[in-house]
Order: C-alpha cells, then structure tokens, then sequence
C-alpha cells in the first residue's frame, strides 16, 4: 500500500492535531515540582503520612520545648524536590486547647532522611475534634473545616 502526497499531509495533520490535545493534558497532569495533593487510596500511605506529622510533632517538641500532642492529619500535599517534600496539616493539642498546624517535611528514602524545615501555627481549631470521623479520609475531614 502506496500513500500519496495528500494522504501523507492528511496523516500528519491528524498527528499534530492529537498532539497539540495530548500534550497540553500531559503537562498539566504531572506539573513537576509543583505541589498536589497526596493520595490516600491505601491505609499503608495514610499510616506513613501520620507518622510523619507524628514525627512533625515530636521533632518541634524538641526543638521548641514544647509539649504539643498529636491529634490527627487533617490533609497532606506532597512536592518533588531532591526527595519529597510534604506539606502537611495537621490537628494538635497543648493542655486542653487544639490547635491546627502546618508541618513541612522533607524525605529522602534512600538515605534514610527525614528532616522537619517548617512547623508553624494556623491557628486555633474552632471545630470540635469530635465532628470527625475517626475513620474518615484527611480531605473529607478539612473540607468538613472548611464547612
């Protein structure tokens, strides 16, 4: 099978227009080195993520000489840098009163690194802790702060 002048032409018309819609998605999509949401569609991530606002939390205590008790992940955006960088936001609490904090932690798994860059306070959480679900999701639970 032979193709002529125009049948070329038509095919790579058709090339081009596919890529000029695929590769605009594409780019979108993966946004390097920009920040989104981490997904939690498996309990092992969601178990990693509180242990590293676990570790947010005891590694600010340290440094501080504060005693903040973690409460719970409110929701988790993660960056690739050299490593992970994780944004995270968090619920803790100091004698009674809860506030809400955002942890920001920096992973490299292949050499066993982790380091907190930045713990800082958002405030007081005006919601009670006991609107949450246990067992619910971090976005469901801070959309239900957002609420």
């Amino acid at each position: 099978m032979e193709i002529n002048g125009k049948g070329m032409a038509k095919c790579l018309v058709l090339v081009m227009l596919i890529l000029d819609i695929a590769w605009p998605v594409s780019c979108t999509l993966r946004r390097p080195g920009g920040r989104r949401a981490t997904p939690f569609h498996d309990s092992s991530k969601l178990l990693e993520l509180r242990g590293l606002a676990k570790f947010a939390v005891d590694e600010y205590n340290f440094k501080q000489g504060a005693d903040l008790q973690f409460v719970r992940l409110v929701s988790s955006e993660q960056q690739v840098v050299a490593g992970i960088m994780y944004y995270l936001v968090l619920e803790a609490t100091s004698k009674g009163n809860n506030g809400l904090y955002e942890a920001k932690v920096w992973v490299k798994v292949w050499e066993n690194f982790k380091s907190l860059e930045e713990f800082k306070s958002l405030g007081p959480n005006l919601a009670p802790t006991s609107k949450f679900k246990s067992n619910s999701e971090p976005q469901e639970a801070c959309r239900q702060l957002a609420a």
